[in-house]
């Protein structure tokens, strides 16, 4: 199964659904939220990197300046822009993803076990790839940053 069919499936719903979730990944989902509302203040610019239906961007809109957030499956991107419909909030489809054990955990438990693991992606027994990526790599995409890891399973990258 490629990316595009597990995501056309539905991947990213049913990842969202706290019955589809380790207890690591509930608890990481939470110290996102909590450290994104003391770190977004107003007249904030960010970048959601995987941004999937635009949960975040839409959660802090009253806050930002601009956003904009990119999504591997265009459909996501299309849903987010419809329901998130503020001028400074920008959605375009590209592919930017994070992992780490519990990951692996979580995508099991969605029917899509993990069979190979390199330093560059995780792939599942269906042939779906997931790319994640270092601090010396998000430095090369970025440039000059602050990168601050949390939950011990993302980064926020500041700048």
């Amino acid at each position: 199964m490629s990316n595009d069919e597990v995501y056309a499936a539905g991947l990213l719903n049913r990842a969202l659904d706290p019955a589809t979730q380790p207890p690591e990944i509930r608890s990481y989902l939470q110290a996102e939220i909590d450290l994104l509302d003391g770190t977004i203040v107003t007249g904030t610019a960010v970048i959601d990197l995987g941004c999937g239906t635009g949960r975040h961007l839409a959660m802090f809109r009253d806050r930002l300046r601009i956003g904009v957030g990119v999504d591997y499956e265009h459909a996501y991107v299309v849903e987010a822009r419809r329901h998130v419909s503020v001028r400074r909030l920008h959605f375009v489809t590209g592919d930017a993803e994070a992992s780490v054990l519990p990951r692996r955990e979580w995508y099991r438990r969605l029917g899509h076990p993990v069979v190979e693991e390199s330093l560059e992606a995780l792939m599942t027994e269906g042939g779906f790839r997931s790319e994640h990526f270092s601090e010396a790599r998000l430095r090369s995409l970025v440039g000059d940053c602050a990168i601050h890891p949390f939950a011990g399973i993302a980064y926020l990258v500041t700048f």
